[in-house]
């Protein structure tokens, strides 16, 4: 194995920055009670992708 100090590179000094996130959550989630409904039918659902008519939302591919 080389010598990492004779391979002629060039060693960049890294700097310690301090993290402005430290010691803050990564996310916090909002997720209210679903209500139960009367679910599809399954041959709808398995189409539908749920078989709850509340989740059932349609997909709108567009930019925010």
């Amino acid at each position: 194995m080389p010598n990492r100090q004779s391979c002629g590179c060039t060693r960049i000094r890294q700097t310690a920055v301090e993290d402005p996130l430290k010691g803050m959550p990564l996310a916090m989630a909002y997720v209210p009670w679903q209500q139960w409904a009367c679910p599809y039918e399954a041959t709808k659902g398995f189409c539908r992708g749920t078989i709850f008519e509340a989740l059932d939302k349609p997909f709108m591919p567009k930019g925010g």
